[in-house]
């Protein structure tokens, strides 16, 4: 879950298109550019996945991959609104891969504090 949250945040600059730039990179409130990517939203999915894959405040960082992908994906996977047969399929897909990855932070969430292993727990 951590990797792929990670993975997602590195891929966010090159995924973007022109149209759906305002989507991926600024905030509704117009915060995050492109110059400066650490203000826009993509930065919730990667701190959220460090702090998984670290184990250091794990229901933080889980809450923070839950803000990101509730936020984005019924933008940008909107495939109800396509009329593209072959982009329709291909934003739906996405879309539910989102919904598992939301399922995984809520499993994430759900574990009990400390993680064994965690670097907040040395």
């Amino acid at each position: 879950m951590a990797t792929i949250a990670i993975w997602k945040r590195t891929k966010i600059p090159a995924e973007c298109t022109p149209e759906r730039q305002s989507v991926v990179i600024r905030s509704p409130g117009g915060i995050g550019t492109p110059d400066n990517p650490y203000e826009s939203p993509g930065a919730l999915i990667g701190l959220g996945g460090l702090s998984l894959l670290f184990g250091v405040k794990p229901k933080v960082g889980a809450d923070m991959i839950t803000a990101f992908l509730l936020g984005v994906t019924p933008k940008m996977h909107d495939f109800w609104s396509e009329t593209d047969p072959k982009e329709k399929m291909h934003n739906q897909v996405n879309f539910m891969k989102n919904a598992a990855l939301l399922g995984g932070a809520a499993l994430a969430a759900a574990v009990p504090e400390p993680w064994p292993v965690s670097l907040g727990n040395r």
